[in-house]
């Protein structure tokens, strides 16, 4: 099993620091969200402050850039770390791209299928030489004049490999058929990743006529730890506000039927809409948490884990711990890194 961590990207300057800890810890690679920042900015540092880590956008926001501006930016990364980047790319919800990015929104699963297929068709004319010539129900690309093409990566450097962030069927078939990995939502538990997760990926992956083997599986809950039981009580507080936080979204009523929690979402979703966020906690239930959530101190979490994710999960995120707390998680680290990865197929 692999093992990332998230950098803090609230602090740039404290980016060079955190990637050399996370790498002489022995972490497989670091994670940046798109959420108040540019994860290109934060992986570009990190790129320079390492030399083995991989990379990964978990996630890049795809529909509040074309997939030319996307492919410039995955691609000058693949390039400078030495082809270490996980591209993870995300759809985002209506609401936010309309009105935070002022962006067009329509259905995701078709544009995103038709996204991805554009960004590597620009990808396959830059390391190719070929002309671009993209034809596709949202995207029409076909000008990529010389002094607008960078050179082709070196040779033995691939294309990003792309996760593509799913929680619903559409998107988990879509990551099935066309891409390497699939980033799973937090807001999601076993029974959920079990019963309406996998199942479509491999109907993606059929409908393909791909295997899955080495396909990667990243999240599908959350982890609540650190260094005392005080920190883990206050985890677990965290913990608490997502679900109710994400649950409140109306198309991840799916996610709270596989539970039987149906209504709780919708009385979540009710609460949101009334702004009385603050109040919305007190429906989370502490079987909900451990429901939804690997629970335990540094010591115990890498057990915990596999309790929770050991199931599905190929990958797994885990904090990085503050300098004084590294050798309590460095036995769960290695704990999680020796267990045997489940098999996709």
């Amino acid at each position: 099993m692999k093992v990332e961590t998230v950098l803090p990207v609230d602090d740039l300057a404290a980016i060079p620091a955190a990637v050399r800890r996370a790498e002489a810890l022995g972490f497989d690679g670091v994670v940046v969200p798109e959420t108040a920042h540019n994860p290109f900015v934060a992986l570009t540092l990190a790129a320079e402050h390492s030399t083995r880590l991989r990379l990964a956008t978990a996630v890049a926001q795809a529909f509040v850039r074309s997939p030319t501006t996307m492919a410039y930016a995955a691609f000058d990364l693949q390039r400078f770390s030495g082809g270490r980047l996980q591209l993870g790319l995300g759809s985002q919800v209506k609401g936010q791209i309309e009105r935070r990015f002022g962006m067009p929104w329509s259905a995701p699963a078709p544009r995103m299928r038709d996204y991805i297929q554009a960004m590597r068709a620009v990808w396959d004319c830059w390391q190719q030489g070929t002309p671009l010539n993209y034809q596709g129900s949202h995207y029409r690309l076909n000008v990529m004049t010389p002094n607008h093409r960078p050179k082709p990566l070196p040779e033995g450097i691939p294309f990003p490999p792309i996760a593509l962030a799913a929680v619903l069927p559409h998107m988990t078939r879509l990551a099935g058929e066309l891409c390497q990995a699939v980033r799973l939502h937090s807001f999601a538990t076993e029974r959920y990743v079990q019963a309406v997760a996998l199942p479509n990926l491999r109907k993606g992956a059929a409908r393909a006529g791909r295997s899955l083997d080495g396909f990667e599986i990243a999240g599908g809950g959350m982890i609540a730890t650190g260094a005392t039981e005080a920190d883990v009580a206050r985890a677990v507080e965290q913990v608490r506000w997502s679900i109710a936080f994400y649950g409140s979204t109306r198309t991840y009523t799916s996610v709270w039927e596989q539970d039987g929690w149906q209504d709780v979402g919708r009385e979540l979703h009710e609460m949101s809409v009334t702004n009385r966020w603050a109040e919305m906690p007190r429906l989370i239930t502490d079987e909900m948490v451990h429901t939804f959530a690997a629970v335990g101190t540094y010591e115990q979490i890498g057990d915990k884990v596999l309790e929770r994710f050991g199931s599905f999960a190929t990958t797994v995120t885990l904090p990085l711990p503050a300098p004084e707390h590294e050798k309590l998680l460095l036995p769960s680290l290695r704990r999680l890194q020796e267990a045997k990865a489940p098999q996709v197929v």
